[in-house]
């Protein structure tokens, strides 16, 4: 079995959802995906950015310019076929695939299928995710996005993924590192 951690940036989010999805009005501005195995070894990652957006928003909040995403950046329609490619080429399509995330239901999900939709491309998600949000919420009572960054980075990424732009890839990455952990607290008893 094969997962996929997710991480979404992107230049707003509905928070009125009562009325409207979450992701209404705004677009992806990068995705950070890393596959990994059953024991959440790391086998593959990406990060891809969409120059198809503005960023004014993204730059205050995320450190993504629009002059980086232009000179880094794909078209969307780009983005949602490598977004495709990566995952088609690291699981078993035949089967729903398995995310990862933090609010990986309620936030990066709909962004991806939304972007992956608005482009003719549709891909089978499990609904039974891994969601290091409820991890964390129910063992350690940490939950908010930036203390689970603090907390669950390693010295490794914090340098190789210092740059802010990286930080879909980063957080993706993290919480697999998540994962690892939970998986060897469970081993350990």
């Amino acid at each position: 079995m094969c997962y996929i951690s997710c991480h979404v940036e992107t230049n707003g989010v509905n928070f009125d959802t009562s009325t409207r999805d979450i992701n209404d009005g705004y677009r992806v501005v990068s995705v950070g995906l890393v596959a990994c195995n059953e024991n959440f070894e790391v086998q593959d990652e990406i990060i891809i950015f969409n120059y198809d957006v503005d960023s004014t928003d993204t730059e205050k909040y995320h450190g993504i310019s629009n002059k980086f995403l232009s000179k880094y950046g794909v078209s969307e329609e780009e983005v949602a076929v490598e977004v495709s490619q990566f995952i088609i080429s690291n699981t078993n399509v035949n089967r729903p695939i398995k995310l990862i995330g933090h609010n990986i239901a309620t936030f990066s999900l709909p962004f991806l299928k939304q972007l992956l939709l608005d482009h003719d491309m549709s891909i089978q998600f499990s609904s039974n995710t891994i969601d290091t949000y409820s991890m964390l919420i129910g063992t350690m009572g940490e939950y908010s996005l930036s203390d689970v960054v603090e907390a669950f980075a390693t010295e490794d990424q914090d340098e190789k993924y210092k740059r802010k732009e990286l930080s879909a890839l980063h957080k993706a990455h993290i919480f697999v590192n998540i994962c690892q952990m939970m998986r060897e607290l469970g081993n350990a008893n």
